[in-house]
């Protein structure tokens, strides 16, 4: 009598090879979008590298006003100008990666082509799906839930970009806007397992991860313990201190470490870390807010200075 061979769970499967990165490391950079021109033009020397969204240069579905236009045209020619002499990484938004539909082949293209054209390092998204807001009117990202089915979903749709770009692929972690739910794995698992079955790397999120210890009594350290750290190639750190809610219970009773605290604890323990990007609140517009992106830029460079 024979005997039916159980189909392997994805993160049981042969695992990808964990396609290598620049071979050093590039330091701290600074995500560039249409706002930050003025920065990045001015201040040229104070990163090692840019990271840039590509979605905040397209069109959007509206036609676009002159201003704005505007502004990205001279975005653009900042950004051919540094990209002359400077690394790139490219950190996008709209893929939707844990959505349900067939995966947007067209968003991928328009990647590819801005991967041609300036020679990303890598590519990373956010782990999210489609859900539409209260008004039914567009689209908003939300968290996945973590289970053997999503889980299984995501696999496939990250094998799929793996085939279509020939530069390595991250998933950053979510940040949750209300407490999480009973799920059937944990968020350090479920990434884990996606690893494993696919080789991607990851984006640790740091203010993500620190605003889930404040809204939600996420253990920020406990979560690094659980999450593979070997599989981070790059770490975001904002500009700007989240402000914790006045009378949060969480904030009282948990006391999360600081951003750069948790910086600190990611870095000694990452062995594939390449890079840290410091993300820039929207306060800080072209012209403005200079002096706390430098000075967040700095501060985590004295933290990198630690262990490169």
């Amino acid at each position: 009598m024979f005997q039916t061979q159980a189909t392997p769970e994805p993160w049981q499967s042969p695992p990808y090879r964990f396609a290598a990165t620049a071979a050093a490391p590039l330091g701290v950079g600074v995500l560039f979008t249409p706002a930050m021109r003025g920065f990045v033009r001015q201040h040229r020397e104070a990163f090692d590298f840019v990271g840039i969204v590509p979605e905040a240069f397209w069109p959007d579905t509206d036609p676009m006003g002159i201003e704005r236009t505007t502004a990205i045209h001279a975005a653009l020619r900042v950004l051919d100008d540094v990209a002359a002499d400077k690394p790139l990484v490219a950190h996008g938004t709209g893929l939707m990666i844990g959505g349900q539909g067939a995966l947007d082949r067209g968003h991928l293209a328009r990647i590819a082509e801005w991967q041609a054209r300036y020679g990303f390092r890598w590519y990373s998204e956010h782990l999210v799906r489609a859900a539409e807001v209260a008004d039914g009117t567009r689209r908003a990202a939300a968290p996945l839930p973590y289970d053997r089915h999503a889980l299984k979903r995501v696999v496939e749709r990250v094998r799929e970009v793996q085939a279509l770009l020939p530069i390595p692929f991250l998933l950053e972690n979510n940040v949750y806007a209300a407490g999480v739910p009973q799920q059937e794995m944990s968020e350090p698992m479920f990434l884990n397992r996606l690893c494993a079955a696919t080789g991607c790397g990851l984006v640790l999120d740091v203010q993500n991860l620190c605003a889930n210890a404040i809204d939600c009594g996420i253990d920020a350290l406990t979560f690094l313990d659980r999450v593979d750290l070997a599989r981070v190639v790059e770490i975001h750190v904002t500009a700007g201190a989240r402000a914790v809610p006045a009378g949060d219970f969480f904030a009282a009773t948990l006391c999360p470490p600081s951003e750069l605290e948790v910086l600190e604890a990611v870095l000694w323990r990452a062995p594939k870390l390449r890079a840290v990007t410091i993300e820039i609140d929207d306060h800080a517009t072209d012209g403005n807010g200079d002096d706390d992106v430098l000075r967040a830029v700095e501060a985590a460079r004295r933290v990198w200075k630690l262990y490169h």
